[in-house]
């Protein structure tokens, strides 16, 4: 999903919904702190939609390159993943979360509990 359309389904759910909050964050990914360019950028929107209290995420991540293991057949040897990202390349997923006032946390909504009028 490029950007375009990300803002298309912001509009929309704007013109219909109403937005009650927006928020836009960014998160270390794995163990590797120090390293800028392994973040992840996560977009939410929350709104009263059909369900009751929603909410949508739009998660961005760079594409893994490569993966190297390094380890020793030592017993106690310590084993590492050296993970490569792409500066250039990024995947990204839509999850779509409804409100459980029982339970108080949200709820993913599988894609096909979703309708579209």
């Amino acid at each position: 999903m490029n950007d375009e359309k990300w803002g298309d389904i912001l509009d929309l759910i704007e013109q219909k919904f109403g937005v009650l909050e927006k928020n836009e964050e960014e998160i270390p990914i794995g163990d590797d702190f120090e390293d800028d360019k392994a973040r992840e950028k996560v977009e939410s929107v929350i709104f009263n939609g059909p369900l009751g209290k929603m909410k949508v995420q739009r998660i961005t991540r760079p594409v893994i390159l490569d993966k190297k293991v390094h380890y020793s057949k030592r017993i106690g040897a310590k084993t590492e993943v050296e993970i490569t990202f792409s500066e250039e390349e990024f995947t990204q997923k839509i999850k779509v979360f409804k409100w459980d006032d029982i339970d108080r946390e949200w709820v993913e909504v599988e894609a096909g509990g979703l309708r579209f009028a």
